[in-house]
């Protein structure tokens, strides 16, 4: 399965459930803004933002993937999962065709596809809660997979999708009105450098 940008497989972490939570699984999937154009998504090839090659083989769970009971009680004995985000999309892309002058892949639609379904070889076909959450572009993810993860689910499954801070934006459009309450003419922010010299009062 190619995923976006380079060639490199889907990835994910697992931290398998026990006792009352075996059969209940959290899925988290993760952030990292959007790529718009070719140049910023070719930005991403060669970090962990689009390959999983340049991924940390191991990642610290906290939050809620949390497992300690004291800090994450409600899904520390969960089946909880980590998606790795690499299309710079929102796991969107479904383009077949591959950019030949710069080998990106549009294809994240198909990296979610690919990691729920080994999810499910995985034991989650026998899920009895599922929770589909996630963070800034993950959280949009959550909003526009939400039908499809429950329609993968096996019947008498009770799934749920939560978004977390799904909202985002880029930034730099908005510099120009970054500037403390009340703000006037006189505010500037460094970004653009500092406000014009005042013009001295002359009179005809």
């Amino acid at each position: 399965m190619d995923e976006l940008y380079i060639k490199s497989p889907p990835a994910y972490h697992l931290d398998r459930g026990s006792g009352a939570g075996i059969n209940n699984w959290l899925i988290q999937l993760e952030g990292g803004g959007w790529c718009n154009n070719i140049t910023t998504c070719l930005a991403r090839r060669n970090n962990r933002l689009g390959s999983s090659k340049r991924m940390a083989p191991q990642l610290a769970f906290s939050g809620l993937l949390g497992h300690r009971g004291r800090f994450n009680p409600d899904f520390y004995n969960w089946n909880r999962v980590k998606i790795r985000y690499c299309d710079g999309s929102s796991f969107t892309g479904d383009v077949e065709a591959v950019d030949p002058a710069t080998n990106l892949h549009y294809r994240g639609a198909r990296v979610w596809l690919a990691v729920i379904e080994d999810l499910l070889e995985n034991g989650m076909k026998k899920a009895e809660n599922a929770l589909l959450s996630g963070c800034s572009a993950g959280g949009l993810a959550s909003i526009l997979h939400c039908d499809s993860f429950r329609s993968l689910m096996p019947m008498g499954a009770k799934p749920i999708a939560k978004a977390v801070a799904d909202w985002f934006y880029d930034r730099t459009p908005f510099q120009k009105i970054d500037c403390p309450y009340p703000c006037d003419s006189s505010c500037h922010n460094s970004i653009f450098g500092p406000p014009e010299r005042p013009q001295e009062h002359s009179e005809a």
